[in-house]
């Protein structure tokens, strides 16, 4: 199979990035008639072109790997991709690929009900894709319900007789129904200060893990920057999740964690120091980590719920290891430690390497820590320079005194000049 470009009336070959690009690209529009056939040739390309190619082509479109996704997962959704339902879809893609997880039979009833439909916000799209399909017998007071409407309701109280589950709601409606017939159904959101955690296995959690889409920002600006292969080092790996990476482009991972439980999550990681880097000089392509914040997470003490509390420390389920950034507040210690890992990390990065640094203030005592201005004045000490700055809308725990001053979470590309 082959294309023409229009403009040139050159033929290119399939599966290239120029070949999907010119094939993609006339689809970015907002219709959705486009946003389907745009996601299925995203999907289609993404199996045919080379690998580390796919980041490329992204850049190519000018679409960010959460938009892509989003337009892929709207092309596999059946009721979103079915071209009756085009005319019927909201015009945003952004609201469509809300509703991509949603059952494709609750979306059908929506749309012929008029609950979904052109003018549908974000919103609305976002209460139909937290719904999820449960036994009645299990719904709560407290959850919210879509009836077979499509209407949302809260569940005042719900209580079984003669065989029925009957839910009362707080409109003063009852939805009847058999104990193990399915129902759309979601529960409340967890109340601030009393925050949950994954079990990572074994019970232990990760409080500072990557946030959704985190990754994908990462691959975006070291394909920005030129770096579109490679060894990549994240010193403070944690539960490895930066080796994301060598799904979205051609480049090796390697990850560093003090800690043997975390370490152990990930075959890329070794379980070792980030104040000696057991690499050559000059070795990566590429540094991309996020050191501790020096802020409420350092928290050690032994809190009544630690089962629930967030830190370092009450995640991992012990005393963090000697030496662990995790146990530092925001002061002299912890400068001395990160000026010694940046030191070991700068050491280990290529000239013309890429540093990418996900760092953020924090407020204490009513006042805001400039550790993210430190961070990279350390670094330009040490020879790198700024290229660019990005805010990161990543959630905040909710819980702390200064809860209501959360700071943006900000990622920083640094360059290693040609020595």
């Amino acid at each position: 199979m082959t294309l023409v470009n229009a403009e040139t009336g050159e033929i290119v070959a399939a599966g290239t990035v120029a070949y999907w690009a010119d094939r993609i690209r006339p689809n970015l529009d907002r219709a959705a008639e486009s946003m389907i056939a745009a996601g299925r040739d995203l999907v289609e390309a993404k199996a045919s072109v080379a690998h580390g190619e796919w980041l490329p082509l992204l850049h190519e479109l000018g679409l960010t790997a959460r938009a892509a996704q989003g337009l892929m997962a709207i092309a596999a959704n059946p009721a979103l991709s079915n071209a009756l339902h085009a005319a019927h879809l909201p015009a945003v893609g952004s609201v469509v690929s809300a509703l991509a997880n949603v059952d494709p039979a609750l979306i059908e009833d929506a749309i012929s009900t008029g609950d979904i439909g052109p003018e549908t916000t974000q919103r609305e799209a976002l209460t139909y894709a937290r719904s999820t399909k449960r036994p009645a017998s299990t719904v709560e007071p407290g959850d919210k319900i879509v009836d077979d409407s499509g209407a949302l309701h809260l569940v005042r109280d719900v209580e079984e007789a003669d065989g029925e589950v009957v839910i009362h709601t707080k409109d003063d409606s009852a939805i009847i129904t058999a104990p193990d017939t399915t129902v759309n159904a979601t529960p409340p959101k967890p109340k601030a200060g009393a925050p949950t955690k994954p079990d990572l296995g074994g019970g232990i959690s990760h409080p500072a893990r990557y946030s959704s889409g985190m990754v994908e920002l990462f691959a975006e600006m070291l394909v920005d920057h030129g770096i579109i292969s490679g060894n990549v080092l994240d010193p403070f790996a944690g539960t490895g999740r930066i080796h994301e990476l060598r799904d979205l482009g051609d480049w090796d991972t390697v990850g560093i964690e003090l800690e043997p439980e975390w370490a152990a999550m990930s075959p890329h990681t070794i379980h070792g120091d980030a104040l000696n880097i057991p690499f050559d000089d000059e070795h990566f392509a590429a540094i991309v980590t996020s050191p501790t914040y020096g802020n409420r997470l350092a928290d050690s003490h032994n809190a009544s719920d630690p089962e629930k509390r967030r830190s370092y420390t009450h995640d991992l389920g012990r005393k963090l290891s000697d030496g662990n950034s995790g146990a530092m507040q925001w002061g002299a210690d912890y400068r001395l430690f990160h000026m010694q890992a940046w030191e070991e990390a700068v050491r280990a990065l290529r000239p013309g390497g890429l540093f990418l640094l996900n760092i953020k203030d924090h407020v204490r005592d009513g006042k805001r820590q400039k550790v993210c201005g430190w961070h990279v004045g350390t670094l330009q000490e040490l020879g790198l320079h700024v290229t660019d700055w990005v805010p990161f809308g990543a959630p905040s725990l909710k819980a702390g005194a200064n809860a209501d001053q959360r700071c943006t979470e900000v990622v920083i590309a640094l360059m290693r000049g040609d020595d």
